[in-house]
């Protein structure tokens, strides 16, 4: 499918957003937690409010490249609800693994993952803290 300027649109893999969220529920949600979706590995790290507000990332769940396994760190702030967590984490899971298993790009892979969750979950609330 050509989008603008006749540029042939990605093409998005299948994404199998049951095992995200099978992923996402099995956890016991601890600090340090090793858990993998779809071949990609994540460690699990709570931030804390004041952490948070020294931080130039002020989102409630980011991931970056881990020190500490071959996969990626998960940061969700502590103050969320299980609830919240888990949206969250299925959000931010698809996210990674599409930038890193099938290089998709970051805003497309935010997109994706966006519809997913609210496909999941229903739409964002405008005044959540997510």
């Amino acid at each position: 499918m050509k989008g603008k300027e006749g540029i042939e649109a990605p093409k998005l893999p299948e994404i199998d957003r049951k095992e995200a969220l099978s992923a996402v529920q099995e956890l016991k949600m601890e600090e340090g937690e090793e858990f993998s979706y779809n071949g990609t590995d994540f460690y699990l790290i709570f931030i804390s409010a004041k952490e948070m507000a020294n931080s130039e990332d002020q989102s409630v769940g980011s991931f970056y490249a881990s020190t500490l396994i071959a996969g990626f760190d998960i940061y969700l702030y502590e103050g969320l609800s299980e609830a919240d967590k888990r949206r969250v984490l299925f959000h931010e899971i698809i996210e990674a693994n599409l930038m890193n298993r099938y290089s998709v790009n970051s805003k497309l892979a935010h997109e994706t993952a966006l519809k997913l969750e609210e496909e999941e979950f229903g739409p964002r609330d405008p005044n959540a803290t997510y």
